[in-house]
């Protein structure tokens, strides 16, 4: 399997975005690889699943996530991902890692703490 070069990967995630702008879940699925695990940071000071998320079960969490969010496809820490506002605040990050051409691992950022930097 190769590794999608920089470019490639900043294409799909821009994909990610706009199916989630349109809560479509069958693309959605056709960007993620079968087995796609993902983990929501929450920081612990918000209800949200502590265990990984796994095959069907991430496409409904990523698109209430984001549901109703200004969306934007940028830089953070050095690779493209989504992030999501609410009015002027930023209330969830979405990185990706990939393996060949399919996204394998989400990180759904939502922790106060850990978005505060974007905040302030």
């Amino acid at each position: 399997m190769t590794a999608l070069p920089p470019g490639a990967r900043d294409a799909v995630v821009q994909q990610v975005r706009d199916a989630c702008e349109r809560r479509d879940a069958p693309s959605l699925h056709t960007l993620l690889s079968p087995e796609v695990v993902a983990l929501i940071d929450t920081g612990g000071d918000l209800i949200a699943s502590t265990w990984p998320l796994t095959g069907d079960e991430v496409v409904p969490r990523l698109l209430d996530a984001l549901d109703g969010a200004d969306l934007s496809a940028q830089q953070v820490n050095g690779v493209c991902a989504i992030v999501a506002r609410r009015g002027e605040r930023v209330s969830c990050i979405v990185s990706f890692g990939f393996e060949a051409n399919r996204i394998a691992r989400v990180w759904i950022t939502l922790s106060p703490l850990k978005l505060r930097r974007w905040n302030s």
